[in-house]
């Protein structure tokens, strides 16, 4: 009687991962391999069975060598078929995370979509007010100092807590270091007539250097650059402005 045929293998199961196709095929690689080092063992000792003239061994011998090629065969056919079906799970495994991130994608999208189109609008229309108002009380400070009384300093405009500009065009600060020189005997500062740099003379000198404070001048020789300035809300259609910056576009250095 012919045994009975066994059930042809599935391609991938329901329940098999892209694991758990790895691990079966990585058994069947063994398998294969195994298969292989067992027929070569088998063939290297052929030689040494014909040459002692046992017929019987020699039978014996070239049934397990064929044995061990069917064995290959089996393991070779099986190999490439899980080899294949590996493939098809990891590209499905590739595309179901990709249909994911694509899910994630839209969902943020939408979440985006109604925080501009819905939170977006009274936000920007809230600071626009506020930056408004922060600009009319600065021009209430800007015509003061344009018509400050005597002896009066100007009032500061800067509202952060650090000027990012320069008021003077040589200083970084509204400082500046000058040296002089005072007569070593006397203790008097050098004159308009006297020469300290001269070579003869510079014994008789010590140089002085000291840092003066300068007034501040009511403009900048470098402008500060506000959040009033440079800050910019765009609208929700083409060219349209909540809160237009005059200096959008330039970076604030």
């Amino acid at each position: 009687m012919r045994a009975p045929k066994r059930p042809k293998e599935k391609a991938a199961t329901a329940g098999n991962n892209v694991e758990d196709l790895r691990r079966e095929l990585a058994t069947v690689d063994a398998e294969r391999a195994d298969a292989i080092r067992t027929r070569c063992d088998l063939e290297d000792g052929r030689a040494d069975t014909v040459e002692a003239g046992d017929l019987d061994a020699l039978e014996a011998l070239d049934r397990d060598i064929e044995r061990a090629k069917r064995r290959i065969d089996i393991a070779e056919s099986r190999h490439a078929r899980m080899t294949l079906d590996l493939q098809a799970a990891e590209i499905e495994a590739e595309q179901t995370r990709r249909r994911a991130l694509r899910a994630e994608a839209e969902a943020a999208m939408a979440e985006m979509q109604r925080l501009i189109q819905e939170e977006y609008p009274p936000a920007a229309i809230k600071l626009a007010a506020l930056l408004n108002r922060a600009k009319e009380l600065r021009t209430v400070a800007i015509r003061a100092n344009n018509e400050l009384p005597e002896g009066a300093e100007p009032v500061s405009t800067i509202a952060e807590p650090e000027f990012n500009g320069r008021w003077l065009k040589d200083s970084k600060d509204l400082t500046v270091e000058r040296t002089y020189y005072v007569n070593k005997t006397t203790g008097h500062r050098a004159g308009p007539h006297d020469c300290p740099m001269l070579h003869s003379e510079r014994g008789k000198w010590d140089a002085v250097t000291e840092t003066v404070e300068l007034p501040r001048p009511i403009y900048p020789d470098v402008p500060h650059q506000s959040v009033v300035d440079f800050t910019n809300l765009p609208g929700l259609k083409r060219d349209a402005y909540i809160y237009g910056a005059p200096f959008w576009g330039q970076p604030r250095a």
